[in-house]
């Protein structure tokens, strides 16, 4: 996150369900201006470092950050309908998938959108 960025977005974390039930916040996620997320640990475990999260070069706008507390990811959705997959690790956290609107699949393997 830039030290010019502002904060257009702010959203509490979770780690696990019996934490998000108990509200015990783990992490905030900050939405940046310049279209980047800092993730910021509440809780005070050296392992989990505070993390900034920056969308692939020719992606769109960062519409929502979700945790995942089954895979431990990331997942952001874009303004153009794609996911990407992120990986908490050390100061910057690291892209390990995209999937475009078109490639989303249902149960039934039909496109999911469209």
């Amino acid at each position: 996150m830039s030290t010019e960025s502002r904060i257009k977005q702010l959203m509490r974390g979770f780690k696990t369900i019996p934490d998000l039930e108990a509200e015990k916040i783990a992490f905030t996620i900050s939405l940046c201006e310049d279209n980047s997320a800092f993730i910021r640990n509440i809780e005070n475990d050296p392992n989990e470092p505070n993390s900034t999260l920056y969308p692939p070069p020719s992606a769109e706008l960062i519409k929502k950050i979700v945790y995942s507390a089954r895979l431990q990811r990331f997942i952001v959705l874009l303004s153009s309908s794609t996911l990407c997959v992120y990986k908490r690790q050390k100061e910057t956290a690291l892209l390990e998938k995209m999937q475009e609107s078109h490639e989303l699949k249902d149960s039934e393997n039909k496109k999911a959108l469209g």
